[in-house]
């Protein structure tokens, strides 16, 4: 009996042909598979076509037979490969620069080493070899990942699946900026504007002059309002969003701190006849160029030191100043009132007594010394009979101490 030819290497899911050649006296061909696969066509005759899906392999046998009896059986032997399989899974993500690697794994039946394809984003890859299975695909490039084909150590076309996603995430940014004031001693604060971009949760590191502050944490949404109750030059060291990436913020605010005007050397002066008086006084702090006193800038001189004249206020009159700049910290109220007193004085008559003849003149001795004259004063001497500082019988006036007389 002749032997049988046919497929005996093939890959799950074919199909293989078998014969032997054709003898006359034969009415039968008899054939028998393992019981995994099945005959698709020819039973009966020298040539059989075999489905060996779902099959390992096996022998392929035959008996002749004819009306003596049946031949010897001759066998066949048959290997099925099973086709490789590649499966791809696993996400991940990295912060942009960061230089972080994300793990996929790919997983692989089928007889060792491997050859595989894969794709970023329907971009194929330099083929790779696998020597083992699970394999860990490390990589820093985001995109969707899938595998496009695996082959093994048998000639089978493998059959892959799965996908893998890599995500890489922005760094996140925080700009500050503003100009903004605040009066000493208030205790008020001013709110800067911190714009935020990335993914929530933020969380804030800010500087005072250079100095970081503890971290804010919880921030869910932007722009942020930043409460600054100091003065000095704030920024911000650094940003971390949701995603954990972390970045240095841009930009920067101010806080001034504005003193209050302060006012010193207040003065009162009288005009010469103690009808009326001024107040005068110097501004110092705050802010010089736009000193005001009751609401105007009239009466400040025009440099430093500034110096405040009021206009003239009737004797014994009440005044009632504030003094105010442009920031309005704690104005300065300045009031009060003032009575011009005379302060009018003479000096001395000298007590030696004097005599004259006829039409002869005297002149009286006057020591000016402690006199003290208002403005309005007039200094005039009296002749009179008396002889203390009572006026008693007037008998002349003159402007200087010297009186003449009729003969």
């Amino acid at each position: 009996q002749a032997a049988i030819t046919g497929d005996d290497n093939l890959c799950a899911s074919e199909t293989g042909t078998y014969s032997v050649p054709a003898d006359p006296n034969a009415s039968n061909y008899n054939w028998t598979i393992p019981a995994s696969a099945s005959i698709t066509a020819g039973q009966g005759t020298n040539s059989i076509s075999v489905d060996w899906t779902g099959s390992t392999g096996g022998n392929v046998c035959v008996t002749l037979e004819n009306g003596c009896g049946l031949s010897p059986q001759t066998c066949f032997p048959v290997v099925v490969n099973s086709a490789p399989t590649a499966a791809i899974s696993g996400t991940g993500d990295f912060c942009t620069g960061s230089g972080d690697m994300v793990n996929l794994t790919i997983t692989l039946t089928g007889t060792g080493p491997w050859d595989l394809v894969y794709a970023i984003d329907a971009v194929n890859q330099p083929a790779i070899q696998i020597n083992s299975s699970p394999f860990t695909l490390m990589t820093g490039t985001a995109g969707a990942y899938t595998i496009v084909s695996v082959t093994d150590q048998t000639p089978c076309p493998g059959s892959v699946s799965g996908t893998g996603t890599v995500v890489e995430n922005p760094l996140p940014t925080a700009s500050i900026s503003g100009d903004l004031a605040i009066c000493q001693g208030s205790g008020d604060c001013v709110d800067f504007t911190v714009n935020l971009t990335g993914t929530p949760n933020w969380s804030l590191v800010v500087a005072i002059n250079g100095n970081p502050q503890a971290p804010i944490t919880g921030i869910t949404t932007s722009p942020y309002l930043y409460e600054a109750c100091q003065g000095g030059t704030y920024t911000i060291v650094s940003v971390t969003d949701g995603n954990g990436c972390t970045d240095a913020g841009t930009g920067s605010a101010t806080v001034t701190v504005n003193t209050a005007p302060i006012v010193s050397n207040i003065t009162r002066p009288c005009d010469p006849t103690n009808t009326s008086y001024v107040v005068m006084f110097e501004i110092s702090g705050g802010d010089p160029a736009s000193y005001t006193v009751n609401g105007s800038t009239a009466g400040i001189s025009a440099g430093p030191p500034y110096i405040f004249t009021s206009n003239p206020i009737a004797n014994g009159a009440p005044y009632s100043f504030i003094v105010d700049d442009a920031n309005g910290c704690n104005p300065v109220m300045v009031d009060g009132s003032k009575t011009c007193d005379c302060t009018t004085s003479v000096g001395t008559m000298d007590q030696t007594p004097q005599s004259a003849c006829g039409t002869d003149c005297i002149t009286a001795v006057y020591d000016p010394t402690g006199e003290m004259f208002d403005g309005d004063d007039v200094i005039e001497y009296v002749l009179h009979t008396g002889s203390g500082l009572t006026i008693v019988n007037e008998i002349a006036r003159n402007n200087i101490p010297e009186f003449c007389f009729d003969a």
